[in-house]
């Protein structure tokens, strides 16, 4: 197997804050890879017991202290997920709370991916121009959650801007009816919940891990949304959430203007850290369209960064 010796880290968005385990795997831009290369070196020290599983992508480290670590990584909600967890549990436990995890967002999924034709959402979705859908009181919530989101932000977080002939105001056809029911009143509308899933997961993700017994914590997801509970080593307030909405390359434009229709181009990044990751998600993306607005003012220029 290739040796590639790169220093794994959670993100804190300006810089890579280093997490207190330094394991060396893969290059993280190749973030799909499937195995953990050859450890070549952990924390400088040679008096730490490390068992390493390249299938599963699966570290352990037992302490004499009793606080023990672990740290997995796998695939899910479109992105990677990255989870570092503190507490005097054997490696079986954590594998138990990993896997609780694993099927939690595997939920989460199945009821909120509109790339999914199965999922609750795009199966809703096809049906609700026709008539009234009752949802699961989850994604009733979720939904009631996102209309709020774009009440309180004047419009700007919407989750019908992805939809093929968008126009401002599509939202105003969304219905959530009293009864628990989604009807909407225009064909053609996709409810795209991508700016707020990874918030929502990691809400999820707080309370099972509350009852889990793990109150030391990193969830990171994508990089872009990052929760640190208890004591970590990463330059975020306990219990609170880093997320981060924006282009960080010239190439990539992917976040539209609910109030224009148009998509903001260039580079630019909104960072906010919030108590709760669901506001995060809203808000992030909220202050990055602003942000982009004022320097499209401040320049005369569309979209100039």
């Amino acid at each position: 197997m290739e040796r590639s010796d790169i220093n794994l880290n959670f993100w804190s968005s300006e810089r890579q804050q280093r997490v207190e385990c330094q394991v060396y795997l893969n290059n993280p831009e190749s973030r799909q890879r499937k195995t953990i290369v050859n450890v070549t070196k952990v924390m400088e020290r040679s008096d730490i017991n490390l068992k390493l599983e390249t299938r599963n992508q699966k570290l352990f480290y037992p302490s004499a202290t009793g606080r023990n670590r672990y740290y997995a990584w796998f695939g899910a909600l479109h992105t990677r997920v990255d989870l570092l967890f503190y507490a005097p549990y054997p490696e079986a436990k954590f594998l138990e709370v990993e896997e609780a995890v694993r099927q939690r967002l595997a939920e989460i999924e199945q009821m909120g991916n509109r790339f999914d034709p199965q999922s609750e959402l795009s199966q809703a979705v096809r049906q609700a121009h026709e008539r009234p859908v009752r949802l699961s009181p989850e994604l009733y919530a979720l939904l009631t959650r996102c209309r709020e989101g774009r009440l309180q932000t004047g419009g700007l977080f919407d989750i019908t801007v992805n939809s093929p002939a968008f126009k401002p105001g599509l939202a105003q056809s969304v219905e959530l009816t009293a009864d628990g029911c989604l009807r909407l009143h225009t064909s053609d509308v996709v409810l795209d919940l991508s700016g707020i899933l990874k918030g929502y997961a990691l809400e999820q993700l707080r309370m099972l891990l509350t009852t889990k017994g793990i109150a030391d914590a990193v969830v990171n997801l994508g990089n872009s949304s990052i929760m640190a509970l208890g004591d970590v080593p990463l330059d975020i307030p306990l219990g609170h959430c880093l997320t981060t909405s924006g282009n960080a390359t010239a190439t990539r434009r992917h976040i539209r203007n609910p109030l224009t229709g148009a998509f903001i181009e260039g580079v630019s990044l909104a960072k906010v850290i919030t108590a709760n990751a669901i506001d995060g998600e809203i808000q992030s993306i909220a202050s990055f369209i602003q942000t982009a607005e004022v320097k499209e003012k401040q320049t005369g220029q569309k979209n100039l960064f």
